[in-house]
């Protein structure tokens, strides 16, 4: 009886040490970049109000952007492209999640892999989780997404 209690105690005291290991891994991996989780953590803001786009993406900027239905690639260049796309799919979408995978930082440039989950409000709900990467560059001292790239 006595093992066997020493078993589970070393089992739980590993999983434990095990879960707060993985979450102090993530805070680390984000340490030093958190203006650039920052910038990314507000892509949801777009499709509420596409005028985020003006605050977080570069000028020249470029989305590119998978089809859902014919997994065809196309490109939105400049703001006011990536404004009217965020303001169109916005009407279609209810709520949006995100979670950042990785943040890779040279200089004046950042290279960040994120998940994104929209859920729809088109005829019926639908959800799509959709694999993305954006390169940012620094713009005096703001981050600002130069190449964003969403993939279903």
């Amino acid at each position: 009886m006595k093992v066997i209690r020493i078993i589970a105690i070393i089992l739980v005291s590993v999983s434990v040490a095990f879960i707060l290991a993985c979450g102090e891994q993530k805070t680390a991996s984000f340490e030093g970049n958190e203006d650039i989780a920052a910038v990314i953590q507000r892509l949801p803001e777009c499709y509420e109000n596409p005028k985020t786009v003006m605050e977080i993406y570069a000028e020249d900027a470029v989305l590119k952007r998978q089809d859902s239905t014919t997994g065809k690639w196309n490109d939105f260049k400049g703001l006011k492209e990536i404004e009217d796309l965020k303001r169109e799919l916005g009407k279609r979408i209810r709520k949006t999640s995100l979670s950042i995978r990785s943040i890779k930082k040279e200089a004046d440039k950042a290279q960040v892999e994120y998940r994104f989950i929209t859920h729809g409000i088109e005829g019926k709900s639908f959800d799509y989780e959709q694999s993305c990467s954006a390169q940012l560059v620094k713009m005096g001292q703001v981050w600002k997404i130069k190449m964003d790239r969403v993939e279903y």
